[in-house]
């Protein structure tokens, strides 16, 4: 697997936003992420970075972009809307989640097949 400096840019942007997710997490607020309010926002900014450096291609069908680009940025908006409390706490697991899974989508496209597997073998395993 291959990386460009595209999926580099990208990787690197959703690695700053989880880390500064984690250590809001354990610390309970960082010196400019106060609330779920916050750490939405950065999450949100830098997710819509990473997700305009790969572009749409990067995931394959385009449904799949917008419908899991919306469904992510629809988390993280909730999150930061909701601001404090148990439930914006679980919608910003889930947008942290949907953020990673977006960026291996994004990435997976690099993944290869090595020869001689796949859809060239017999399924009962003969040769």
């Amino acid at each position: 697997m291959r990386l460009d400096r595209r999926d580099t840019i990208a990787t690197i942007l959703v690695t700053i936003a989880a880390l500064t997710y984690l250590g809001y997490v354990v610390l309970g607020e960082l010196p400019l992420v106060q609330d779920a309010r916050g750490m939405g926002a950065v999450g949100i900014i830098l997710g819509a970075a990473a997700f305009a450096t790969l572009g749409l291609d990067a995931f394959g069908p385009r449904w799949l972009a917008v419908g899991g680009g919306a469904l992510t940025l629809a988390l993280g908006i909730t999150a930061a809307v909701l601001e404090t409390g148990t439930a914006a706490a679980w919608f910003l697991a889930a947008f942290f989640v949907a953020l990673i899974a977006m960026l291996i989508l994004g990435l997976a496209r690099h993944l290869e097949v090595p020869a001689g597997r796949g859809a060239g073998r017999h399924a009962g395993g003969h040769a």
